[in-house]
């Protein structure tokens, strides 16, 4: 498995990169910490693949550990509403 340093260098250097590509991205930069990077680049992957529940499920998550707790519940719903049966999105969906 890639360091997320190489991943980054490896991705940031495609010229045309796929919603997967930003998704990828974006877990890279979350584990280095850089969490506002990481909701920018899986907003791009989302644009790309606005039907794609994970994407959504994982903006929930980022942006619950960036405490942004209500838009997290909405990308969440988004999540659910896209996979009803999104069981992730299910448990770990923040209760307000």
């Amino acid at each position: 498995m890639q360091s997320p340093e190489t991943l980054i260098e490896s991705i940031k250097s495609k010229t045309d990169l796929s919603w997967a590509d930003y998704a990828n991205l974006a877990m890279a930069y979350e584990k280095q910490g850089r969490i506002q990077e990481a909701i920018n680049t899986i907003d791009k992957a989302i644009k790309l693949n606005h039907s794609n529940a994970d994407l959504h499920f994982d903006l929930g998550n980022l942006l619950r550990q960036n405490q942004n707790l209500p838009v997290a519940i909405k990308a969440y719903r988004n999540a659910i509403r896209l996979k009803p049966d999104h069981y992730k999105s299910f448990l770990q969906k923040p209760t307000h």
